[in-house]
């Protein structure tokens, strides 16, 4: 299930199951307006009638006409595209994006989005790494059994604490995003919330990474003993750690992030937004080179 998409690399895309309920966070709400509405869908009854048919002839007809001139309109647009092309970032100059030219390659479509969500809907209620009331804020949705989740981590998380974080111009939050087909991630981010209630969660955060490093490539396999050794190597108190995790006391807690990352359009990992408080946030999904983080936040710090 992980892939190369263009120059990124991301795990997903995932599977959406069936929403739940959960709380009143704005990001929640919308998702389980949706799965409500999924539901009734779900429920209704469907009758073959005589109206029924004439009806679904009618609208294969109409939809046949619409595709057709669409396609027209499609070839039209096409011939123009790459001269008007505008990021809220500014402007982007032909050519020069993504291919090595001047331009910042996040701006590019094929690299960052601009998103409705301002980066404040995106925190939640999560441990912030560095200054909470730095300048600009960096929200990764993530999933710690994914290759390229880790990579990100040791490739340009690592450098990003050291030029920004730890000078205090920008925060950091980790959300978790378990994917089905990773077995330990649910868990793993369980064990990350049970190591936050001892004050250590980026801490564990960065041991679970630097591990699985150690082991190999690809999606490595481990076990619940070996996220207690690595609870144990890191000093935390393991009878409160253990009952913790044992208990699943944050199971809902990590399927609340994976449900706000759907609602946020999250489809893979790692999926990055960075922004100011109260203003729109840029999306960035993969795991890209720490320069094009370096040149979103930069960017970011002028506006």
């Amino acid at each position: 299930m992980e892939k190369k998409m263009l120059d990124r690399e991301i795990c997903g895309k995932h599977k959406i199951g069936e929403d739940k309920k959960r709380g009143n966070n704005g990001l929640t709400t919308k998702s389980s307006l949706a799965n409500s509405m999924m539901k009734k869908r779900v429920k209704g009854e469907f009758k073959l009638t005589t109206f029924n048919v004439i009806l679904i002839a009618l609208v294969v007809s109409l939809s046949l006409i619409l595709f057709m001139n669409l396609e027209k309109i499609t070839g039209a647009n096409q011939q123009n595209q790459g001269s008007n092309q505008i990021a809220q970032g500014g402007a982007i100059q032909q050519g020069q994006i993504g291919k090595g030219g001047q331009g910042a390659p996040w701006q590019d479509d094929n690299f960052a989005s601009n998103t409705g969500l301002t980066i404040d809907q995106l925190i939640d209620d999560d441990y912030v790494l560095g200054n909470k009331n730095a300048e600009v804020i960096v929200v990764e949705f993530s999933d710690y059994q994914c290759p390229f989740c880790r990579r990100f981590y040791l490739n340009t998380i690592k450098q990003l604490k050291k030029d920004y974080i730890e000078t205090g111009k920008v925060a950091f939050v980790y959300r978790d995003f378990p994917l089905e087909f990773h077995p330990m991630a649910q868990k793993t981010a369980e064990a990350a919330q049970c190591a936050g209630e001892q004050g250590k969660y980026y801490e564990f955060h960065d041991k679970v990474f630097e591990e699985q490093a150690k082991m190999g490539q690809g999606t490595i396999p481990y076990s619940i003993d070996d996220l207690k050794r690595w609870a144990s190597e890191i000093g935390l108190d393991m009878q409160k750690f253990n009952d913790c995790l044992n208990n699943e006391k944050y199971k809902d807690e990590v399927q609340k992030d994976f449900y706000d990352g759907i609602v946020a359009n999250v489809e893979g990992t790692p999926t990055i937004f960075i922004g100011k408080r109260g203003k729109p946030a840029k999306k960035i999904v993969g795991a890209l080179p720490y320069e094009v983080i370096k040149a979103a936040i930069e960017q970011t710090l002028k506006e």
